[in-house]
């Protein structure tokens, strides 16, 4: 059923309403072309001014609704199309924009609530990486004092470690098989330590072992900030 025409003013004649018609269907036609464009801005303006001319026009109120749905107002999209309805029961474009504009609120709705929760996880995530991390690198760290280069193993440099953990297991071979009892002695005894009692090898070894421990201990840390970082 079309709408209704709407009550003359009691000046008018009848060319005043036909001016009026012509007048309001240029409008509704220029918002619809408008809209096509993008220019939403103007054609709520031009959609405006066909309802002051027209307020009974479905039409009118229908391409209201599409404005508004554009705009991302749901509400006043839906309370549009609901308007055209009232004026032209039944219309059936009318009836189908609220429909969608009805379902497009709700799957709005459902990102959104989708997006805090994926934001709140996320967050959550970023906090046990950062505690994984921590821990990881204080696992490092006791391992490389332990043995070094185990640190690095541990942190992905299977070669650097490997070779600092046989530097390490070297040092403490040439250290046990040059090491006599005087040697132990005088280690035993660090306020009295006398380095010419320890013997070449055996100082050579404690050096060698201290070498490689501080040099593993330091690259440890070094790689684990690296990776920190990335």
């Amino acid at each position: 059923m079309p709408s209704p025409p709407d009550p003359l003013p009691q000046n008018w004649g009848p060319g005043d309403h036909y001016q009026a018609e012509a007048e309001a269907q240029r409008l509704l036609t220029t918002a619809n072309i408008l809209l096509r464009r993008g220019q939403v801005a103007e054609a709520e303006r031009a959609a405006q001014e066909a309802l002051g001319k027209r307020p009974a026009d479905a039409g009118a109120h229908e391409l209201l609704g599409d404005i508004r749905l554009a705009q991302g107002a749901f509400d006043d999209a839906r309370a549009a199309y609901k308007e055209a309805l009232t004026r032209e029961p039944g219309r059936a474009t009318a009836e189908a924009k609220l429909a969608r504009a009805i379902l497009r609120q709700s799957e709005d709705q459902r990102r959104a609530s989708l997006g805090v929760a994926y934001a709140a996880s996320g967050a959550s995530l970023m906090g046990s990486a950062g505690e994984d991390d921590r821990g990881r690198r204080t696992r490092q760290a006791v391992f490389t004092a332990l043995l070094p280069g185990l640190g690095q193993i541990i942190g992905g440099e299977f070669v650097k470690g490997g070779i600092i953990a046989g530097v390490y297991c070297l040092g403490w071979l040439l250290f046990s098989l040059t090491a006599g009892r005087s040697t132990l002695t005088a280690l035993g005894q660090p306020a009295r330590l006398n380095i010419g009692a320890l013997g070449g090898l055996p100082l050579f070894a404690l050096l060698l072992l201290t070498a490689d421990w501080l040099y593993a201990v330091v690259d440890s840390a070094v790689l684990s900030g690296r990776k920190h970082s990335k």
